[in-house]
């Protein structure tokens, strides 16, 4: 959906982003993987969330001149007592920062 400034984020979990783009993380650099999202979403989505559990999650925005800006955000190790909605959880904060600071 989109957020603040016209802004289209995906979000999705590692699983499926291996789905998606036909490889698994090791195989390619997490940029790469980022970059082969925003490939085949042809310039549908100016953001994209990626989250790998207790790993925290990767962050790629497209700037205005098409080239990728990626970071990878590390979450600090605690005991989880229940995983439901993690990710929904730090792709709320992301989309929050995004709207704010507007990413790249």
């Amino acid at each position: 959906g989109g957020v603040g400034g016209g802004r289209v984020v995906l979000k999705c979990n590692l699983s499926e982003v291996k789905r998606m783009v036909g490889t698994n993380k090791e195989d390619k650099g997490k940029v790469q993987i980022i970059k082969r999202i925003f490939e085949l979403a042809g310039g549908g989505i100016t953001d994209a969330v990626i989250t790998d559990g207790g790993e925290g999650c990767l962050v790629g925005c497209r700037r205005e001149d098409g080239s990728v800006w990626v970071r990878e955000l590390k979450v600090p190790r605690v005991e989880v007592l229940n995983p439901i909605g993690a990710g929904d959880a730090v792709c709320s904060g992301t989309a929050y920062w995004l709207a704010e600071e507007g990413g790249g």
